[in-house]
């Protein structure tokens, strides 16, 4: 689960764009800065993209959430006003 999602822009998907161009964080508006909780079945990897594109990354196994119920998940995220 990621709390958060963004439809791609038509014409391919510009985040791995971006990613093949060698962009960094100071590039990217930070206006667009997500809270992200990965959920346990995606790769770990993502942290560090997710927080390398300037994204506020939780991990479900950061949390010890592993194996939690997606409600238990969820009610374990802040909500953000």
């Amino acid at each position: 689960m990621i709390a958060a999602f963004r439809q791609p822009r038509a014409g391919g998907h510009s985040v791995r764009r971006w990613l093949r161009t060698g962009g960094h964080a100071s590039d990217r508006n930070t206006d667009q800065t997500v809270k992200i909780k990965l959920d346990e079945n995606l790769p770990d990897r993502l942290v560090s993209v997710l927080t390398g594109l300037a994204h506020d990354v939780d991990t479900v196994r950061g949390e010890q959430l592993t194996g939690r119920t997606d409600p238990a998940v969820w009610s374990a995220a802040p909500s953000v006003s």
